[in-house]
């Protein structure tokens, strides 16, 4: 049986360019959670921190 790969990636964004780097993460989003094999891709953002986001795909 194979096992799932779990990916945790944080990013953060210049100042001013919260917003561009959050639209294109959502843009995103269906093309990633289409790939063959995904079982999940969710987009978080850090309330405490506008500037960062995290994914976490499985």
């Amino acid at each position: 049986m194979a096992q799932a790969l779990n990916v945790i990636a944080v990013m953060k964004a210049g100042a001013g360019k919260e917003s561009k780097l959050k639209d294109l993460l959502v843009q995103a989003l269906p093309t990633f959670q289409a790939e063959p094999g995904c079982l999940t891709y969710a987009l978080l953002a850090d309330i405490e921190q506008p500037t960062r986001f995290v994914t976490y795909e499985s």
